[in-house]
């Protein structure tokens, strides 16, 4: 019986035994065929359903970040809100 892949993972063919842990930089909803691009302030580490937004006072104009250290601080005089 075939089932979607779950939420962090995906499936890259039809009728593939085992679905594969989502990489690093993108994010896997269930039912993914491929991860799709982490959005610009936000990271996604290995494994991601969903994005995960920069930190309150950080941000990023980057996609495809893998971890949170990516995140950059907000400049001095400026106001970077979290990402929601």
């Amino acid at each position: 019986m075939c089932r979607p892949a779950p939420a962090g993972h995906y499936v890259d063919s039809e009728g593939a035994a085992e679905a594969v842990v989502c990489t690093a930089g993108g994010y896997c909803p269930e039912g993914s065929t491929a991860p799709t691009d982490c959005p610009a302030g936000y990271y996604c580490e290995e494994g991601a359903a969903v994005p995960t937004p920069c930190p309150a006072g950080t941000y990023s104009d980057l996609v495809a970040l893998v971890e949170v250290d990516q995140c950059v601080q907000c400049p001095a005089g400026k106001y970077c809100q979290q990402s929601e």
